[in-house]
């Protein structure tokens, strides 16, 4: 995917929002240290491009952490991280109850 033109697309809209990207990236939980990477690589790009965003990435740079550490954005990886749990339990309570079947079959 191309985390720069996605980003530029978010900053042109006006709403600059760090969850936008990471939602619109497909970015899953376990995915929450290269989605940051990403995002500060494509804030990298698009700041030493110099065009019409650039002054708006230098910002986001400056404040790195403070952006990606935002109150709703650790509510939406804990939200990732808990849909994900949630997925493996289900799974592991499938796997079990087939072993059971077939172990009751046996």
């Amino acid at each position: 995917m191309d985390y720069v033109k996605l980003l530029e697309e978010i900053l042109a809209s006006g709403y600059i929002n760090v969850i936008r990207f990471f939602k619109r990236a497909e970015f899953t939980f376990s995915q929450k240290k290269d989605a940051e990477k990403a995002l500060f690589k494509s804030l990298k790009i698009i700041e030493s491009k110099g065009g019409i965003h650039a002054v708006t990435a230098k910002r986001l740079l400056c404040n790195f952490d403070n952006f990606i550490n935002t109150l709703s954005a650790q509510q939406y990886w804990s939200s990732l991280n808990v849909r994900a749990e949630k997925i493996a339990t289900n799974t592991a309570q499938i796997i079990l109850q087939e072993k059971e079947v077939i172990i009751y079959i046996s």
